[in-house]
């Protein structure tokens, strides 16, 4: 296609499935980003369960390597969104709220339990640029050189997912957060939400420690805490 678009929106498969790891290379990228407006989002899934801590880096990574602006959203837990910007990426508290107010998308909000902005503070995990210090290390992904397609089926049954989301909550946690200025009082709840946010994926983290050990106690208290720490994020209470 010739054509420009404003958003390009990917959902590949698992990396470990035969020509996916295509879909995380630079070529990809770059193919992605010529179709795009000067202020085009590429809006990318990607999952951190059966997935090697470095080639969870590596894609990171190579997506910066074509988007100069990139941030990370957490979907669910384990299930997360990449998206990339030529131009920086800004949460506008304005543009949220005009977006929670379109009738198209009164429905889905609904299904996914968000009824004002402050809610998506839940779902902010990081910019690419709060987690340099890890993933300027990783390899960039290339189609000549497949490593994902050959790495991620070596990890499908390790358990890896919860250090990956440990480290990215851990990294950003003292990290500015991009809000724009247009509300003052937005900013400092908006931050809030994401600290509970990220207390809340920790609790749940260890929530699942505590069950694959046979802590039934700390399971619970676990749980609680995570309902604690976010308790109208419905992707915690679906956890629960």
């Amino acid at each position: 296609s010739t054509n420009q678009y404003d958003a390009i929106i990917c959902e590949p498969s698992n990396p470990w499935i035969s020509g996916v790891a295509n879909l995380y290379s630079t070529e990809f990228y770059r193919m992605s980003r010529e179709r795009l407006n000067a202020s085009g989002i590429h809006c990318q899934w990607v999952h951190s369960y059966s997935m090697a801590p470095e080639d969870f880096a590596a894609i990171i990574h190579t997506m910066s390597g074509v988007f100069p602006h990139v941030q990370i959203w957490s979907l669910w837990f384990g299930d997360y969104l990449l998206v990339g910007s030529g131009e920086p990426l800004t949460i506008d508290p304005a543009g949220l709220r005009e977006v929670l107010q379109r009738p198209a998308l009164a429905r889905f909000r609904k299904q996914i339990g968000i009824r004002n902005p402050l809610q998506f503070g839940y779902f902010y995990v990081a910019d690419a640029d709060d987690l340099s210090l890890w993933t300027r290390f990783a390899r960039r992904l290339t189609d000549d050189i497949p490593h994902l397609e050959f790495s991620a089926p070596r990890h499908l049954l390790k358990n890896e997912g919860m250090a990956i989301g440990e480290r990215l909550d851990r990294m950003a946690r003292e990290s500015p957060i991009p809000v724009a200025s247009s509300d003052p009082s937005f900013a400092p709840q908006f931050s809030e939400q994401v600290i509970r946010g990220r207390e809340a994926r920790q609790a749940l983290r260890d929530s699942v420690a505590a069950a694959w050990r046979q802590d039934m106690k700390g399971f619970i208290n676990f749980s609680f805490a995570a309902v604690e720490s976010a308790p109208d994020d419905g992707r915690v209470l679906m956890s629960v």
